[in-house]
Formats: structure tokens, sequence, C-alpha cells
């Protein structure tokens, strides 16, 4: 009984364990400019925090329209995140529901503002 007990109690922690490496590095997405304006910053958070972070674009780089970016996360144990852009011309729009990037390859962001998500490579 014991030795049952013990084996179950493993098993859930290994479960465990598995998931949650699962759900680091799994957040790496491609971010597609489809706005028809140049972004100049992007800010990419996990859901449960306040502030937006550093912009994930380097120095002076910007995201022009019809070009895509790939952005690489690691040590988050959290695949749900919250995206804002800040265009040329000082503008911002903002995704706050929490996309789950674990189960995407990337997003596009449309010139309505929409955000679609996809599986796979951009085109």
């Amino acid at each position: 009984m014991k030795l049952t007990l013990l084996t179950t109690l493993l098993g859930a922690v290994t479960i465990f364990a598995a998931v949650s490496v699962h759900a680091q590095g799994q957040q790496d997405i491609w971010l597609v400019n489809g706005t028809g304006r140049q972004i100049d910053s992007i800010y990419i958070s996990p859901h449960a925090k306040s502030e937006w972070g550093p912009d994930r674009l380097a120095g002076d780089q910007v995201l022009p329209d019809g070009q895509k970016e790939y952005f690489s996360f690691s040590g988050y144990s959290t695949c749900r995140f919250d995206l804002a852009v800040r265009f040329h011309d000082g503008s911002r729009w903002t995704w706050t529901d929490g996309t789950n990037l674990c189960n995407i390859t990337g997003v596009e962001i449309e010139d309505d503002a929409t955000m679609h998500t996809f599986s796979g490579q951009p085109d």
C-alpha cells in the first residue's frame, strides 16, 4: 500500500515537473506586422504582470509594415502573455487578454488592430 502511494506521488511529481519544463521556453513567437505602419516598440509581458517591461526591439531597430520578427523567451513558467506596440507616430495598441503563446508559433497584427494567432511558419 505504501509502495503504491509512493509510486503514485512520484508519478504525479514527474508529470508536474515535465509540464513546468514544457511551459518554459515554449513561448517563443513570430510577430508579423500587417498594420500598414512602422512599429517602433514592441512590449510582450506575462499576463499577471502590471508593468510592460523593456521594449523587445533592440536599440534603434523598428519593424516595418509587412515584416516579421522572432522573439525568444526564457525563464517564464507561464504561457499567457499580453502584447503592446507603439507606432512611429506615437500611437499605441494593446492586447491584454493573456494570449497563450505556448499553443501558437506567432501572431499577426492587422491594420484594424486585430491580432490573429497562427501555428507554423509565417508567410
